[in-house]
């Protein structure tokens, strides 16, 4: 379900409704315990709903926090999801620069505990009450717990990014510290339960950061194990496969089909490469399905100075160059002129060639050489 406010698209995913029941469902427990509340069952039921679709709003303006502070600094949200885990704001593109980074995720805890310092003179009311330890708690909870994907996590990521440089080699080394720090709460959790304390809510937080943290960890694993220049890696422009600016929609099937690529350079008549067609962009159009002879002209992404590279820089420079802008293929030129062509599938491949070494220690294959053959 997707509504549309403050001219961002939100999308409130299936589970977001079982949170919604669930906290309904203690909030009214909770209620129906006050010994001051005078009312019926079906009364406490309501202003459980009110108070939980209350606490859900807060997590909403949490996200438009972060929403606001990025488009101030002119990055496009896409859009904001919210869901059992809480929610999370996407963007076009990352933020450029560690600063903007760390003010983007700051967004969000602050606005949670701006919320909470309205809320606490009024704790006489029991939704206020309520609302304040709810947004205190998703305050502190994100800001002060250093794991990805909360905020606390991605401030720590900005910090690291400023002190060395590079987004990919900052992420790993944030993934590799939520890990631990989520291993670190599950032994304390579960050293709460053996001492007889209500700890198995941290136990089960933890789980879901562990996780959460792997899944962060993978795009950019073994960053700091790739060779050292992109020259190293990338397909020579010799060997790049492209398709004519003049061919069709059934041509680019039959070329996917053949190298399955996601991406192709599109070439003028003097083979000079011109843009990008990506197939997704092209899948997704009315005439995939209805006219196959539709030339490809109006699927074309223009080149643009962010999808460049040179092959003397280092491949961690270029990895973080796609996870910044968010594309999946670099050209590399050099003096004016396409030499090469690199993506992320390639990474991955070098990646996994680091993750998998042959018995002596050694890598499963020689990631110094190209590892794409055609």
């Amino acid at each position: 379900m997707t509504i549309r406010l403050f001219r961002y698209p939100i999308t409130l995913h299936y589970s977001w409704f079982i949170l919604f029941g669930l906290l309904t469902w203690g909030l009214s427990t909770e209620f129906i315990a006050q010994p001051t509340q005078d009312l019926s069952l079906a009364a406490h039921w309501a202003l459980a709903a009110y108070a939980t679709f209350l606490i859900l709003t807060s997590v909403l303006l949490h996200e438009l926090a972060h929403a606001f502070v990025a488009e101030h600094y002119q990055l496009r949200v896409t859009g904001i999801s919210l869901h059992l885990l809480g929610g999370w704001t996407t963007f076009q593109k990352e933020c450029h620069s560690p600063r903007l980074a760390a003010t983007v995720a700051l967004a969000g805890p602050a606005c949670s505990l701006l919320l909470a310092a309205f809320a606490w003179p009024f704790q006489a009311d029991v939704i206020c009450r309520t609302l304040y330890k709810v947004n205190l708690v998703l305050g502190m909870y994100n800001l002060f717990i250093p794991c990805l994907p909360l905020d606390g996590g991605r401030i720590l990521h900005a910090w690291l990014w400023h002190r060395s440089g590079s987004f990919s080699t900052a992420w790993e080394q944030t993934a590799k510290l939520s890990k631990h720090i989520s291993v670190g709460m599950m032994i304390l959790a579960i050293i709460g339960l053996a001492l007889h304390y209500d700890t198995i809510w941290i136990f089960f937080i933890a789980i879901v950061l562990r996780l959460l943290a792997d899944q962060a960890h993978k795009p950019v694993a073994y960053s700091q194990q790739f060779p050292s220049h992109l020259r190293d890696l990338m397909v020579a422009r010799s060997r790049m496969v492209s398709i004519g600016e003049n061919q069709t929609l059934e041509e680019l099937k039959t070329l996917f089909l053949r190298h399955g690529y996601g991406a192709y350079p599109v070439t003028n008549e003097a083979g000079a490469i011109m843009g990008l067609i990506r197939y997704c962009d092209a899948q997704h159009s009315p005439q995939w399905m209805t006219d196959a002879h539709t030339p490809l002209s109006s699927f074309i992404t223009p080149l643009h100075p962010n999808i460049f590279v040179s092959p003397q820089v280092p491949l961690i420079q270029a990895l973080d160059q796609m996870i910044l802008e968010k594309v999946d293929q670099l050209l590399v030129m050099e003096d004016g002129e396409c030499v090469g062509w690199i993506t992320r599938s390639m990474i991955t491949r070098v990646q996994h060639a680091l993750r998998n070494p042959r018995p002596d220690g050694k890598a499963s294959t020689d990631v110094t050489q190209p590892i794409w053959q055609d």
